[in-house]
């Protein structure tokens, strides 16, 4: 068994003991859960695959689809994990001035982020509803469904093999990814996503690196 895969088990019990402490069990003071070094294994979703995802919710029409659509372009622009993005509410929104406060339930802690033009848009015309995202469970199996049909065929089969499989998580990912890439530092990065240190955002620059060494070694060969 792969390191990241005893991990997530780990990341389990973790939780279960924090849950347990939390409802008021006695758990043994001394007990430390570490992680074993893995290797960094983050799907970002390329502009192609984006737009094929797009395209496949769009294709459909039904509201289900549509609001998918409006989650994934919501994630992907803001980097927010899906709980947070499901859990936001209209008083967290300043639309007039395009930005938004996220609440960070893994740090205890708020961030402060912009809205691009097409999630402001998209997000003027639904101000009818109670909560920005309403009603969602299968807006979410329906984008689950969409990102496995466009990027988790057997001919992304070397892509999964490096990366994994791609998840809706993989829109924080992938937002991450960009704006290192565009030149965002790391401090920067950490305070978007709601990092608790700017060691945890470096493994997004670690991916920018390799993305680097392979357009080099691609322009090496012509």
């Amino acid at each position: 068994m792969s390191a990241n895969s005893v991990n997530a088990e780990l990341r389990v019990i973790r939780r279960v003991v924090k849950l347990a402490q939390r409802d008021g069990f006695i758990v043994n003071p001394k007990l430390r859960i570490t992680m074993l070094s893995g290797s960094v294994r983050k799907r970002k979703f390329s502009v192609q695959e984006e737009t094929q995802i797009l395209g496949f919710l769009a294709a459909d029409g039904g509201e289900s689809s549509t609001k998918a659509r409006e989650l994934f372009v919501f994630l992907l622009d803001t980097g927010v994990r899906l709980n947070e993005a499901l859990h936001c509410e209209w008083s967290d929104f300043d639309l007039d001035g395009r930005t938004f406060e996220v609440h960070r339930s893994k740090t205890s802690s708020i961030s402060s982020l912009g809205l691009t033009r097409r999630v402001h848009s998209m997000l003027s015309t639904k101000t009818n509803q109670p909560m920005p995202f309403f009603e969602m469970d299968r807006a979410v199996k329906c984008l689950r469904m969409a990102i496995d049909t466009v990027c988790n065929t057997p001919s992304h089969a070397k892509i999964i093999a490096r990366d994994g499989r791609a998840v809706i998580h993989s829109c924080r990912d992938t937002f991450a990814t960009r704006l290192i890439s565009a030149g965002l530092t790391l401090y920067e990065g950490s305070k978007l996503l709601g990092h608790s240190s700017q060691h945890m955002t470096a493994k997004y620059s670690h991916l920018e690196s390799r993305d680097v060494a392979t357009r080099a070694a691609s322009l090496l060969e012509r």
